[in-house]
């Protein structure tokens, strides 16, 4: 949503142009910085500052913290020039697990994906995907303790509910045109992200942080039905 909004204010536009799976490939072949399968680094971010800075002059780039080792190698091919950081965290990290789990299971990365996938609730899954993020964190703090540089912090929970704000009281004024710009990305969390949040924080303490196992969570329901059931059968037996 940050990189949908600078390209909007026509600041930059912003991508994930090293991650190494889909776009950092794709544009080193249109780019012509593949030799016999290797990569030029040198020519790869000459082609990536010519064809993807805006008239603004700037030059925007999406790093996740799988990305930054990447980057890393890449850092000394990048001229001199002035450089703003900004690192963005979620301040509630239970709900951005369960936000993590349900984009892997569907495919949903955001607004704009559909999806005819139904998510089902793992408590182990979404326990992964906690220490996913905080492994990513300690990524992003060694790198951010590499820097020479000084880095912005945006918290998710804080842009979420004014974007245009954060925006204008991290990056310079003059940097940003004063307009009224709202994201064509739209924020996804529903009753069901609300939903997974209860049960995960319920199960978590029922079962002191391991979870129920899958065999007995089947039989939870049938249970339940059981109980509710057995009441009015009794009625019966005894008349």
């Amino acid at each position: 949503m940050i990189c949908d909004l600078l390209y909007k204010f026509g600041f930059c536009l912003a991508h994930e142009y090293f991650q190494p799976y889909q776009y950092l490939p794709i544009l080193a072949n249109r780019w012509g910085c593949l030799k016999e399968d290797l990569l030029d680094k040198e020519k790869f971010i000459n082609q990536l500052i010519r064809f993807r800075t805006l008239k603004s002059g700037w030059l925007g780039i999406n790093l996740h913290g799988s990305h930054l080792p990447i980057y890393y190698n890449f850092k000394e091919y990048f001229p001199s020039s002035k450089k703003i950081f900004i690192r963005i965290r979620r301040r509630n990290v239970i709900a951005q697990a369960v936000s993590y789990e349900i984009a892997s299971q569907t495919e949903k990365w955001s607004s704009k994906f559909k999806t005819d996938v139904t998510p089902v609730y793992s408590f182990d899954k979404i326990k992964s995907k906690i220490k996913a993020i905080k492994q990513q964190e300690i990524i992003t703090d060694v790198f951010v303790s590499s820097l020479n540089e000084n880095v912005i912090e945006i918290v998710y929970e804080d842009f979420i509910t004014n974007p245009s704000e954060v925006l204008y009281s991290v990056i310079p004024e003059e940097l940003l045109k004063k307009v009224i710009v709202e994201p064509s990305i739209k924020k996804q969390s529903s009753n069901l992200n609300k939903l997974w949040i209860d049960q995960f924080n319920q199960e978590f303490f029922k079962t002191n942080g391991k979870g129920i196992p899958a065999k007995k969570q089947k039989l939870i329901l049938p249970i339940r039905i059981i109980k509710r059931v057995l009441p009015s059968l009794r009625k019966y037996i005894i008349r």
